[in-house]
C-alpha cells in the first residue's frame, strides 16, 4: 500500500482490516492511528493498493487467476475524524 499526501510518511500511522474476502470482493478497512494527519491540504490523500501475488486470487468458474494489469486500485481519502467526533460536533 503506498499514500500520496502532503505529510511525511513516517508520520502516518495505520492498520488493515480484511472485512470481506469472497468470490466477487474484497473489502479492506484502513484505520488512521492519528486521523487528523489524513486529507489536510485542499486535495484529498490518495491511497493505492496493489496485490503482489496475483495467484492468490483464482476464478472459481474458470481457474484463471488475476492477470498484469487487473490488480491495483487507488482511491481519494476523504478528512477523517476521530471515533469520538462526528460530524455534527464540528459544523
Amino acid at each position: 500500500m503506498s499514500a500520496q499526501t502532503d505529510i511525511n510518511l513516517e508520520d502516518l500511522e495505520f492498520n488493515l482490516t480484511l472485512k470481506k474476502w469472497s468470490e466477487l470482493e474484497m473489502i479492506v478497512h484502513i484505520n488512521f492511528t492519528n486521523p487528523k494527519l489524513i486529507s489536510q491540504g485542499y486535495e484529498f490523500d490518495k491511497v493505492s493498493m496493489e496485490i503482489k501475488n496475483l495467484k492468490l486470487f483464482v476464478s472459481k468458474e474458470s481457474g484463471a487467476s488475476l492477470k498484469e494489469g487487473d490488480y491495483e486500485t487507488d482511491a481519494d481519502v476523504p478528512k477523517q475524524l476521530p471515533k469520538d467526533v462526528s460530524i455534527e460536533d464540528i459544523n
